[in-house]
């Protein structure tokens, strides 16, 4: 059984990158423009170039049931996490107007791309084929978070956002490693692929710091602590517990219970505080979730990982130390 301490330090890394660009943004060394040059950059370039690179010739997508199941998990799980944080927001004292819909839109979805990646990476070796099997995950997620998550606050859906890069990016990725075409691409373009596809992850992970560093500026919750509870409280429990409880109770192969575990224990995404503030939420409670959540897990997820491998009996890489 791989050692609380182990995992720890595992995730540790990962939220250092945080720590660096929220200290970048708050010191002014990242400024606005610098910013939002960064995220086109990472969205529209890197992540697309990773994407491809872990898609194509995946063998645990070989199988078209598992990319298949990989997005209606994605999507259906993001549903019923929108469901149940509307029960419990509700319960919490939450109403519309009063922060209920930005809480729901916040903590109903997990970071389930950028931060579980890299824990992937250590715990199960760099070659290891779950990042594909999640960036397809992640898409489902996407498609609900653009359709539902985006009905919640302005009761429209954004069509034009359901052809986003990440998600085109999936689709083509798909459609040539199902056409067996991968070999089309030359050695030389792959390994540029892959070597701009490496930059995605850490670039993200920084710009979530510098992201929450900026929001530090927007207004401020006044039940903080009891907003910030309550985001811990559906987020890391309710919903992280629940999709620990899908890897359980419903037939599925070790790969995709491996990344249900890891997912079940991440903290709320950051991409919720933008979508509250562009489409007319209160982004104040999406940046209390965040802020809340990210700090709780870090002493959280080590033992859900931990004890939802062993549960499991899935087995890390060879060379990390139980």
């Amino acid at each position: 059984m791989l050692s609380y301490h182990f995992i720890f330090l595992s995730i540790l890394p990962v939220f250092g990158l945080i720590v660096l660009g929220f200290a970048l943004q708050r010191t002014g060394r990242v400024g606005r423009e610098a910013e939002e040059g960064m995220m086109k950059i990472g969205i529209d370039i890197l992540l697309p170039c990773l994407i491809l690179g872990e898609i194509v010739g995946n063998p645990i997508l070989d199988q078209k049931e598992n990319a298949l199941l990989a997005i209606a998990l994605g999507f259906c799980i993001t549903l019923l996490s929108y469901l149940i944080a509307y029960l419990a927001g509700s319960a919490g004292g939450l109403s519309k107007g009063a922060g209920l819909r930005s809480m729901v839109v916040a903590a109903g979805v997990q970071n389930s791309g950028f931060l579980p990646i890299p824990i992937m990476v250590v715990l199960f070796g760099e070659k290891t084929s779950l990042v594909g099997l999640v960036l397809v995950f992640k898409m489902g997620m996407e498609l609900a978070v653009w359709t539902v998550g985006l009905a919640i606050l302005t009761k429209e859906i954004s069509a034009k956002r359901l052809f986003s890069p990440p998600i085109v990016s999936v689709l083509s990725a798909m459609a040539i490693h199902y056409a067996k075409l991968g070999w089309l691409i030359p050695p030389s373009v792959d390994e540029s692929l892959s070597m701009l596809g490496r930059c995605a992850i850490p670039l993200a992970i920084l710009m979530i710091g510098v992201t929450m560093g900026r929001s530090l500026d927007e207004e401020k919750v006044n039940n903080w602590l009891r907003v910030s509870f309550l985001a811990c409280f559906i987020r890391l429990g309710l919903l992280g517990g629940g999709i620990v409880a899908l890897a359980v109770f419903f037939p599925m192969n070790d790969d995709f219970r491996a990344m249900l575990v890891i997912q079940g224990a991440m903290p709320a995404a950051v991409f919720p505080i933008t979508l509250t503030r562009l489409y007319g939420g209160q982004a104040a409670i999406a940046i209390c979730v965040v802020l809340s959540t990210s700090v709780v897990s870090l002493l959280t997820a080590p033992f859900v990982i931990r004890w939802g491998l062993a549960a499991f009996e899935i087995e890390a890489a060879a060379d990390v130390p139980p």
